[in-house]
This record gives structure tokens, C-alpha cells and sequence, in this order.
């Protein structure tokens, strides 16, 4: 009875082997553009054997997807983006196949091989899945841009560097650090009005909240700055240089009110465009080195007005 049983099992494998591979998706509710993403994943997936009637609904979050089997079998995830939704369905409708449709083995020990194959596949279908929602769902950034400052004698280069430390919802605590270029017009000892130049030094904290939209993303932030400032000016008395400051420093606290636009570029990258106003006050006391020069106090209170464009980093 055994050599029968098993001779009947083998006759059969063939004809299950050999069955018509099709699927069938009922598009119920899937906004146009996603279908078309959607549809490409399955075709690509060469054991596409399960039925399924999908809605697929955008949210803030990402895309949620509602897939119902002619059995009742409910399936329901929330993705980031297009290409986690895609790989998702074609896993969904492959599920039968494994179950179903074993490949060609050699004939001895043909069932054990079959189901060593099709536990493989799982687990690497479920892997692709999951390392795509852990990628897509980082939501900190780091940043880092060139910066254009609007000066009294025209726009003054520097850097900024920025990163995402919590996240919580559509709100982040970043923390920022600058290195920019300004100039000031000073009246000197001599009555005269020269031109001053700043570097400044700042890092400091941010909070900012957070709308994203199909890859793009607008962030308002407020932030508190350690800002120390070098100030050079030369003072022209008869033709003899008198440096009234030379490379005096001033520490203080600046406020910043910044807004950015942003836009992804593929699973981890994008680009952001920032500008920003900075209050700054500052005192400088100092005097120059001749014998005639009287201590002097500059005053620096200025609301600074910066751009910044920047490549950014999921992290």
C-alpha cells in the first residue's frame, strides 16, 4: 500500500507543477500612480497566484493598505512609501504558491526539497519587506549646506551643520552649528565711518514641527544660539593705520526664526532650502594703538537674514 500511495504522489506533483500561474487584484480604491507602481512589483513576481481586493489610502504617515481574500482573510499594514506598498502586495499574492506550487526537484526526496525551497522564499520575501520599512520609516535627517548671509556691503558665504536627535510625531529637538562671514559699518576714532568684518561661531538647539507630503516636507523652527563673534576694523587717521580692534571677541546669545522646504530624493536623500532671521546684540570695547586713540565701544544689534541650501541624510 505504501509503493502505491507514494507512486500516486509523484504522478500528481507534475500536474500541480505544471498548473496556469495567474493572480487577480481587485483595484477597489488605489488613487492613480500608485496602481501603476503597484502593478509593476506583481508582474515582476513569478509566483503570483493569490486573489486579494485592495484599497490602498494615503495618510500623513505614508500609504495604508486594506487587502481582503475570497476566504475572508484580512490583511491591513501602513507603509512609508510606493516601493514598500509594491513589494507588499506581490508578497501578499504569492502567498498561495507557497502553499500550493512546489518546484522541480529530483525525483528522490521530492517533497522535503520542495518544502526547504519554500520556507527559503518566505523568509526572504518577509526580509525584503521589513528592511525596506525600517529604511523608509527613519525619519531624523542630518544636513549639511553652504550659507548666504545678507551683510551691509552684500551677501557673506559661510557652512551650517545640522541633525535630528528626537523625534516625536510631526515635532523635533535638532541641534545646529554655524560658521558664517558678516560685515558692519563702525564709526571709528577718527570720526570716520570704515567697514567692520565679522566671523562668527554659533551652535546651538531647535524645535521645529513637521508636514510632509508625497516626499516634500515644510518644517518652522525656533532656536537658541551660543554665538561667539570676532570684529576687525582699521581706522585710516592721516594715512597711518590705526586698528582700533584687532580680533576682539564677543560671546552672546542669538534667536533664530527659520523656515525650510525640502524635498526627498530617493529612500534616503534629499535636498532643503532654508532661510532664517537671527536677532543678534553685542558690545565690542577696545582702542586702537596710537597715542591718540580713545576707548571706543561698537555696538552690534542686528537681525541677520541668512539662506542656506543643503544635501540631507536619513539617519
Amino acid at each position: 500500500m505504501k509503493t502505491i500511495a507514494l507512486a500516486l504522489l509523484v504522478c500528481a506533483l507534475p500536474t500541480v507543477a505544471h498548473a496556469d500561474e495567474h493572480c487577480s487584484i481587485d483595484y477597489v480604491s488605489v488613487p492613480e500612480g500608485i496602481k501603476e507602481v503597484i502593478e509593476g512589483w506583481v508582474a515582476a513576481e513569478p509566483h503570483c497566484r493569490g486573489t486579494i481586493a485592495l484599497r490602498v489610502i494615503p495618510t500623513k504617515d505614508g500609504l495604508f493598505l486594506f487587502a481582503e481574500r475570497p476566504d475572508g482573510t484580512v490583511h491591513e499594514r501602513l507603509v512609508p512609501d510606493l516601493t514598500a506598498a509594491g513589494v507588499l502586495v506581490a508578497s501578499w499574492v504569492a502567498d498561495s504558491w507557497r502553499i500550493e506550487r512546489p518546484r522541480k526537484k529530483k525525483k528522490k526526496h521530492r517533497t522535503i526539497e520542495v518544502r526547504a525551497v519554500a520556507v527559503d522564499e518566505e523568509v526572504k520575501v518577509e526580509t525584503t519587506v521589513e528592511v525596506i520599512q525600517s529604511t523608509s520609516e527613519r525619519k531624523r535627517w542630518i544636513s549639511l549646506g553652504g550659507t548666504l548671509v545678507s551683510g551691509a556691503e552684500g551677501a557673506d558665504m559661510g557652512f551650517r551643520l545640522e541633525t535630528d536627535l528626537i523625534v516625536y510625531g510631526g515635532w523635533k529637538i535638532s541641534v545646529a552649528a554655524q560658521k558664517v562671514q558678516d560685515t558692519m559699518h563702525v564709526y571709528t576714532t577718527s570720526g570716520l565711518m570704515q567697514q567692520g568684518q565679522i566671523n562668527d561661531w554659533s551652535a546651538g538647539a531647535l524645535v521645529s514641527r513637521t508636514l510632509r507630503w508625497r516626499g516634500w516636507e515644510l518644517r518652522g523652527a525656533v532656536g537658541i544660539f551660543a554665538l561667539g563673534s570676532k570684529l576687525h576694523v582699521e581706522d585710516f587717521y592721516y594715512d597711518s593705520p590705526d586698528p582700533v580692534f584687532r580680533y576682539e571677541i564677543d560671546t552672546s546669545a542669538a534667536f533664530e526664526l527659520s523656515a525650510t522646504l525640502a524635498r526627498d530624493i530617493g529612500e534616503r536623500w534629499g535636498i532643503a532650502l532654508s532661510t532664517a532671521v537671527t536677532q543678534i546684540s553685542q558690545d565690542w570695547h577696545g582702542r586702537g594703538d596710537m597715542p591718540w586713540s580713545r576707548e571706543q565701544t561698537v555696538t552690534r544689534d542686528e537681525a541677520q537674514r541668512s539662506w542656506v541650501i543643503s544635501l540631507r541624510r536619513r539617519i
